[in-house]
């Protein structure tokens, strides 16, 4: 039985509500899922409470699952979301003022040492920032998402996706320099 065929299996037994092909599931996508998670939280223990959120909304709706595509691509925007809400739930308030789109400097972060970074090392700086600018960062620069988007799910307007992105890469900047990764 190939790789594929046997998910189709474990999420067919999914769709049946069982047990050991949840956890088979659960176990198997659990790197992928914390991987994105821990884009979005702040420690460890922040990432497993979003995986375990997402997990529970999968669970809920894999009957909507119709192997159209790749699993992964069908559960990758709900962890996505689930740190979207996440976020929403403990840090907008807490967040700084969006930021005047015409006041923000456009400071770009060089793709090239980005591209080498340490994986953690980039994590922890992301986490570093004020939460706001740290999931714009993430939506925009990791996911890909365009500003209309980030902006609707956030709640948000696109200038202020784009203010808060420009912020975000200027704070990115200045942890890279402080790092002595990047030469002024």
């Amino acid at each position: 039985m190939n790789v594929d065929q046997n998910l189709e299996n474990i999420i067919k037994g999914c769709k049946k509500n069982n047990p050991a092909d949840q956890e088979r599931l659960y176990k198997l996508f659990y790197n992928y899922g914390l991987t994105i998670c821990s884009r979005y939280a702040y420690n460890r223990e922040e990432a497993g409470e979003i995986f375990n959120d997402a997990f529970v909304k999968i669970f809920r709706n894999i009957e909507k699952f119709e192997f159209k595509g790749p699993f992964k691509n069908w559960i990758q925007p709900i962890f996505v979301h689930c740190a979207i809400d996440h976020y929403r739930k403990f840090y907008e308030r807490k967040g700084p003022p969006p930021v005047a789109l015409d006041t923000a400097g456009n400071v770009g972060v060089p793709t090239e040492i980005i591209s080498k970074m340490d994986y953690h090392s980039l994590l922890e700086m992301i986490r570093s920032l004020p939460p706001v600018y740290g999931v714009v960062f993430n939506l925009a620069m990791v996911e890909g998402y365009k500003h209309s988007e980030i902006a609707e799910m956030l709640n948000i307007s696109e200038g202020t996706s784009k203010s808060n992105l420009s912020r975000a890469k200027s704070k990115m900047k200045a942890l890279i320099t402080a790092q002595n990764l990047v030469t002024e």
